[in-house]
């Protein structure tokens, strides 16, 4: 895979700015790598976290042998079932969290917030297209924490080089979004042009989409 614009690491892989899209992608040696930079070099509570994430880590392979050794002795019945369900779920977990790629397209991407110790990451972007997307109107925000303020400060670099708009501050800060989202497209919420996720304005009407507590309407 090729590392587009550039990479920078984060505490679950790596992220990468490409062309069309942000990447993350994480595997199992990633994901535990950038736990202990965390539990190295992170302020105290986020270094509780990081043990506490560590632990489950571990943890979580001996409960999957466990299941598949309690299953193989349950039988047919109720307690197979509820055995097969966790197991599901526990691979379920492990996959979505470390074996598989994360993309985010840069035309549904609204914001990109690193706070101001550059180890807060939050990717605000549109939901995406699927069976569920005509429920979800809200934009989807994805937490990331870097691995050192350095990688923080790369990934500002990164953002910028592409032309991507960096927002500094706080990641928790509240946004409204002047947006309809319908069918997976975006509508102005004032004159109900079709807008990109990514415009601070209506095209059409110059109508503000994006609203923070520090601005004015």
């Amino acid at each position: 895979m090729s590392d587009g614009w550039g990479s920078v690491r984060v505490v679950a892989g790596v992220l990468t700015v490409d062309d069309d899209a942000i990447r993350l992608r994480s595997t199992p040696r990633l994901f535990l790598a950038g736990q202990v930079d965390r539990l190295r070099t992170d302020e105290p509570r986020h270094r509780l976290r990081a043990l506490g994430t560590i632990v489950a880590f571990l943890v979580a392979p001996l409960l999957l042998v466990g299941g598949l050794y309690r299953l193989t002795t349950a039988g047919v019945g109720w307690l197979a079932f509820v055995e097969i369900v966790s197991l599901g779920t526990g691979a379920a977990t492990i996959w979505h969290q470390h074996l598989r790629e994360t993309v985010v397209p840069l035309d549904s991407v609204r914001d990109v917030i690193i706070g101001q110790d550059d180890r807060r990451l939050e990717l605000v972007h549109a939901p995406r297209d699927g069976l569920l997307s005509p429920f979800r109107t809200d934009p989807r925000r994805r937490g990331h924490r870097f691995r050192t303020a350095e990688d923080g400060r790369r990934a500002r670099q990164l953002f910028r080089l592409r032309g991507i708009d960096v927002v500094d501050g706080d990641a928790r800060s509240e946004v409204t979004y002047r947006i309809e989202t319908r069918g997976g497209v975006c509508f102005c919420e004032q004159c109900g042009g079709q807008v990109s996720p990514s415009d601070s304005a209506c095209p059409a009407c110059e109508y503000k989409l994006r609203v923070r507590q520090a601005d004015s309407a």
